[in-house]
């Protein structure tokens, strides 16, 4: 890919949350837009995901974010609170009533409609682009390797990128390698136990991708 770009990648603990990410998730179950019925039954991965995402500071009051994959999570709402803007995209919009609830509070929050593959903004138009437990849903795999490129392009400053991999498995990594034109050695390496959920009798992992375009870091 063009331009320079510092790469992070790591496996997620999936058992023991640091006392900071501790706290992010606390503050977040008490978020009043948090949807009970949510965060109770859907997502299991994100209860680490999240607190991650949220510890991945400083954001700056200035910051125009995209959540890709937002659907009606509460991260969008929540980030608001620390930024500019918050944009979330996905391929269907939430309810209505969902986003009248979520503008009365945070006016600097936005829903689109929109494909990970073809994300419908110009180069660069977000200080901070996030895409939590999203790629993995995407198929074929060449969407994935577009939609990472998609986000790299639209970001100015990071991409931060959480997705699930059956451990074993590694063509969803392969995909994004394909699209970074980087190998992640990092995560070739399967996780040690802590980092290891079972879904069923799939063992699976949560690998997280950190990408600064700044040159100065």
């Amino acid at each position: 890919m063009k331009g320079s770009m510092n790469l992070q990648a790591a496996w997620l603990d999936m058992r023991n949350l640091s006392p900071v990410q501790a706290a992010a998730l606390g503050s977040l179950w008490h978020f009043e837009h948090v949807n009970k019925l949510w965060h109770h039954t859907r997502h299991w991965t994100r209860v680490v995901e999240y607190p991650v995402v949220l510890t991945e500071r400083p954001f700056e009051i200035t910051d125009d974010i995209l959540d890709v994959g937002a659907g009606e999570t509460p991260l969008v709402p929540y980030l608001a609170q620390y930024c500019h803007s918050a944009t979330g995209i996905d391929l269907m919009l939430p309810s209505e009533g969902f986003i009248k609830k979520i503008q009365r509070s945070f006016p600097n929050v936005r829903y689109d409609i929109g494909d990970i593959t073809k994300l419908p903004y110009t180069d660069e138009s977000f200080d901070r682009v996030f895409c939590v437990s999203t790629l993995e849903h995407v198929m074929p795999l060449a969407g994935v390797t577009k939609g990472l490129r998609e986000l790299v392009r639209v970001a100015k400053k990071t991409v931060f990128i959480t997705f699930d991999m059956h451990i074993g498995d590694w063509s969803i990594l392969d995909a994004i390698e394909q699209g970074l034109g980087a190998r992640i050695d990092m995560l070739r390496t399967p996780p040690t136990s802590t980092g290891i959920v079972q879904n069923d009798t799939i063992p699976i992992g949560v690998g997280c991708i950190i990408i600064d375009k700044r040159e100065d870091i």
